[in-house]
């Protein structure tokens, strides 16, 4: 654990970055920022802080102003927040909410929510497995999945902070299989609650609860009549009464802003019986395995872990297999401009598991060896994206010039420090010695608070009970934040769109990563929906040129080249295509 510790420590001091660029890096931070410094959620003063671009933004039916990601990731952050409130005072800087010492606190609350959720998963593992075998899975674990690069680079999106609170959920679940207190039912129902307000997919993980209840029931613990089965339903109803006051916050935010306390927004992207499955696990356009196959042995291990303990290996294996669905499910399943696919990034505590599970029953160096190896390759990735080399924004071929390019990045290692170096939002070198002593400290004393927590009673009591204290803080902030929080004036509504246009970028990339593949008439589709939702932009209209001059329809072809240039007389690249056109039509023999 100390070993963990230090490693884990230097990387943050190495690596942690602090980018905020609209709209997912920022969009978490605003609900933050909304309900401490402005006691509302009203975000017209954080999009403008931001400058978030027209087609990011849009006006709800109800006339307010709309923020599509959940706010439990940003609810999780008031504490540091409020930290470094005292810090700006304390070093006599802005106390606006957005100043350096605000962003530097929430980093070190980011890095301490890992730093927990890896202890957490490590002493989980050791005591079935061993030190040995916790050490090298929860590492190559963290290296081999798209946990290290939402930790240090994407640490300002939700995936992070997913992975601590996820963590715990299973730990405490997974550790109290075989016998609970109504503590530990109301503890278990809180973090649902946490985990659904973090990122409403998750709340898919509770499955857990009915296949637990089937393989007991299959077992003969819960049959009817019986002590084990009243006291299993009287939890049940503890959980339940718990998660309801979790999620809470979400369904008052929905109601008020949308109409509907149900109204899950992008729930219209879902193709429940279309599930892209062979590209979301396959694809090179941030396809799961191959940017991180570690993931495939991780949970592949899980098997091993049957004779075991079969309860667990088959609560983790059903969230997996539910959340492979879904990813793939999802109309935007390459998961936007992401490493690998990060919704994967708050389940590597099932590959943790699976991966010491497979070490440790198949005991031998070949399988260090080649986890190893797996979790290079995802960090060479990293590596080449952080030189700029392979970026995430724009669909890359993996085609022989991509791994001539990625064979001499690794053996550039003169460039890895300059291109991992992370800014630590800007701050100065001896306050971020300071951050790391400060986040050191806060780890070893969370670590002995958590060995206590697991041999009395007593703290157990108190630990559900902050929880739950904490939860009745957060439903009155929004609460109070939602009263406070009028519609927006008609002169400004009537600027604004009605519908959510930022995903036109993401269709684009579609489309040109479904062209680059020869799939022209699925390609077309893409640019056709990302013209739709942006208009006035010529990149989708001048693909769409191309692919239909590739068809042979030139006319067509040269119909929409000619209006992509008038919505940019400055596009060169149309201007070239539309000449080569010409030009091709004048050799070509008249019609008949």
């Amino acid at each position: 654990m100390k070993v963990w510790l230090c490693i884990f420590l230097c990387l943050s001091f190495l690596m942690t970055n602090a980018y905020l660029e609209p709209p997912d890096f920022t969009a978490y931070y605003t609900y933050t920022h909304s309900l401490l410094h402005d006691r509302d959620l009203d975000f017209s003063n954080e999009y403008e802080h931001f400058e978030y671009q027209k087609h990011m933004l849009y006006v709800t039916n109800r006339g307010y102003l709309s923020n599509d990601w959940p706010m439990g990731t940003g609810l999780l952050w008031c504490g540091f927040y409020a930290a470094g409130g005292m810090l700006a005072r304390l070093f006599e800087s802005k106390t606006d909410g957005f100043s350096p010492p605000y962003i530097f606190a929430i980093l070190i609350g980011i890095l301490f929510y890992v730093g927990c959720g890896l202890m957490s998963a490590f002493y989980f593992i050791e005591k079935r497995y061993g030190a040995k075998t916790a050490f090298v899975a929860t590492l190559t674990a963290f290296f081999g999945t798209p946990l290290l690069f939402y930790t240090f680079y994407g640490g300002l999106m939700s995936h992070a902070t997913g992975f601590f609170i996820l963590t715990i959920f299973f730990i405490v679940w997974g550790g109290t299989i075989q016998e609970r207190t109504p503590a530990q039912w109301l503890l278990l129902g809180a973090l649902g609650g946490l985990v659904a307000l973090v990122r409403p997919q998750h709340i898919a993980s509770l499955i857990v609860f009915p296949v637990e209840a089937f393989l007991k029931y299959k077992e003969g613990g819960l049959r009817p009549n019986t002590e084990n089965r009243r006291q299993f339903q009287r939890g049940c109803l503890l959980a339940l009464a718990t998660f309801l006051l979790g999620i809470l916050p979400l369904f008052m935010y929905w109601g008020k802003f949308f109409g509907n306390p149900f109204h899950l927004p992008k729930l219209e992207e879902m193709h429940w019986f279309r599930p892209a499955l062979y590209e979301m696990l396959f694809s090179d356009y941030h396809g799961l395995l191959p940017w991180t196959p570690l993931v495939l042995p991780g949970a592949l291990g899980l098997l091993f872990l049957w004779k075991r303990e079969r309860i667990l290996t088959a609560g983790l294996l059903a969230v997996l297999i539910l959340q492979i669905y879904i990813n793939s499910a999802n109309e935007i399943w390459w998961a936007g401009g992401s490493f690998s696919n990060r919704r994967f990034t708050e389940y590597s505590f099932i590959f943790m598991v699976g991966l010491a599970a497979l070490l440790g029953e198949r005991r031998g160096s070949p399988w260090i060896f080649v986890a190893l190896l797996l979790a290079g390759w995802s960090f060479l990735l990293v590596i080449a994206e952080r030189t700029g080399f392979n970026t995430l924004d724009h669909y890359i071929p993996w085609n022989w010039a991509f791994f001539r390019g990625l064979f001499y990045t690794l053996f550039a290692p003169w460039r890895w420090l300059k291109a991992l170096w992370g800014n630590f939002g800007n701050a100065y070198f001896l306050a971020r010695i300071g951050a790391i002593y400060i986040l050191g400290a806060l780890l070893i004393i969370t670590w002995h608070l958590f060995i206590r927590l697991k041999i009395s009673v007593r703290w157990q009591h108190i630990i559900a009970g902050a929880i739950l204290c904490a939860m009745i803080f957060i439903n009155c902030l929004v609460l109070t934040g939602i009263l406070r929080t009028q519609p927006l004036p008609a002169e400004i509504t009537q600027r604004l769109d009605r519908t959510n246009r930022f995903l036109w970028f993401n269709y684009y990339e579609y489309g040109y990563y479904l062209l680059v593949r020869g799939r022209y008439q699925k390609a077309l589709d893409a640019f056709q929906k990302a013209h739709a939702l942006m208009p006035t932009q010529p990149q989708p209209l001048r693909y769409i040129g191309s692919i239909y001059e590739i068809l042979e329809d030139y006319d067509r072809a040269e119909a929409y080249y000619l209006e992509a240039f008038s919505l940019d007389p400055k596009y060169q690249n149309v201007k070239v295509l539309l000449e080569r056109l010409r030009e091709k039509r004048k050799h070509l023999p008249p019609k008949q």
